[in-house]
């Protein structure tokens, strides 16, 4: 498997028998609209039996690469976001974005979130997103911080933790919409023995281990 060039974002599609849901997932950053150059997407099939991951084209409509690696068994769900980290490590992509079969992109805010990132020197951005019905009619927006100051500026990790703590409420979840720089030495993994909680968890230990700003963006993902 060929390696992504530097700067792209790997979206990472964890999929299980995901039916035509999977095709709408793995399409839906071309219709919308990021840069073909800026993403590939990688699949990482947990032995589906419905056929959806191998019926996969090899490049979305714009033309980015779709890479589809199959695992020997079912690892179960937790298990195969790490599948999907590791393919996007040894690919060596600078930074990786989780879509999860049935969520679909709608607009380009993931790129400007990568910006950001990448002019404050973050290794993790959060944003809102949208939560919607099987028909994509928006049901409400999960806003996850109010941000105080200017909007381009990165929040320590002290700082957001203790906001996290004054609310009441972690706030490194939903996974999907949260991007990883995971080239710079700080490693992202889940614990497939808790499945509840693994994301907020790996996001916050991610966060205190990197010792970087993190940054928001307040358009939905």
């Amino acid at each position: 498997m060929r390696r992504g060039p530097p700067g792209k974002i790997a979206i990472l599609v964890p999929s299980f028998n995901g039916g035509c849901l999977l095709w709408e997932t793995v399409m839906s950053a071309a219709r919308a609209g990021l840069l073909p150059e800026s993403y590939e997407i990688l699949v990482s099939d947990n032995a589906s039996t419905d056929g959806s991951a191998a019926g996969l084209p090899e490049q979305d409509t714009q033309g980015a690469p779709i890479h589809v690696r199959r695992n020997p068994g079912n690892l179960g769900r937790v298990a195969n976001w790490n599948c999907a980290l590791a393919m996007a490590e040894e690919m060596r992509f600078s930074h990786a974005f989780f879509l999860m079969a049935g969520d679909v992109l709608a607009g380009r805010a993931l790129v400007d979130l990568k910006d950001r990132m990448v002019r404050r020197g973050a290794l993790l951005g959060i944003a809102s997103c949208k939560i919607a019905d099987e028909g994509l009619r928006p049901i409400r927006m999960a806003r996850r911080i109010r941000w105080r100051g200017d909007p381009d500026a990165g929040m320590t990790v002290e700082r957001f933790l203790a906001q996290s703590l004054a609310q009441g409420a972690m706030l490194f979840a939903p996974l999907g919409a949260n991007l990883y720089r995971i080239d710079a030495g700080v490693r992202l993994r889940f614990d497939p023995a808790d499945e509840t909680h693994t994301d907020h968890l790996a996001t916050a230990l991610f966060a205190r281990e990197s010792n970087a700003p993190i940054v928001y963006l307040d358009h939905p993902l």
